[in-house]
């Protein structure tokens, strides 16, 4: 079958007429060799230009702070370093082990969760958030991932107690977090989805 009609098949056309053999087109700027990726004048520049606009590796790490109405505000990362790998890890694991879920990373447990007041007034949920949470593909969580928190070890037991209140799974993050270690526990709370 000629390139034509498959062609036309796939677009659902009528065959076109092709008037002549192919012929490559000249141009003054062509080079001789044929191999112009190798030869290419743009790209000199256009890495000598990506040099002078790339940032210097202290300048990336360095904290942006604004003076606000209300005081200085700052930009700090999202994750420290280590839990910052282990969510690349398990964003990638999932993509090809769970499809349909997604990984969420600081979700306050307020938005998740929800709790009666104290009598006091006061929300148990307040000042909670969880550090990885996993939810099928309707936003409903599956399993949520908590790092130990020793400077804070009372935050710690209130997270764990509504979560355990509320029926929703949860694995520890050890302090070396690896995927390897903590992959088991998470692919039965979510193998169904």
């Amino acid at each position: 079958m000629s390139l034509e009609r498959i062609l036309s098949r796939l677009a659902g056309a009528q065959p076109v007429a092709i008037e002549g053999p192919a012929s490559a087109l000249s141009h003054s700027d062509l080079r001789g060799s044929g191999s112009w990726a190798n030869e290419w004048s743009g790209a000199e520049r256009a890495v000598q230009r990506a040099k002078t606009l790339a940032l210097p590796a202290k300048a990336r790490r360095a904290v942006t702070e604004l003076e606000g109405e209300h005081g200085r505000v700052s930009v700090r990362p999202l994750m420290a370093p280590r839990m910052a790998k282990l969510y690349e890890r398990l964003f990638d694991k999932m993509e090809v082990e769970a499809p349909t879920c997604t990984l969420h990373a600081g979700v306050a447990m307020s938005v998740f969760l929800k709790a009666e007041r104290r009598s006091d007034g006061s929300d148990r949920l307040a000042d909670l958030s969880v550090d990885l949470l996993i939810a099928d593909d309707q936003g409903t969580p599956l399993v949520v991932l908590l790092a130990d928190d020793p400077k804070r070890p009372q935050r710690q037991i209130r997270r764990v107690d509504a979560l355990l209140d509320a029926g929703l799974p949860h694995v520890e993050i050890p302090a070396r977090p690896s995927l390897s270690a903590i992959w088991p526990e998470i692919v039965p709370h979510i193998v169904r989805h």
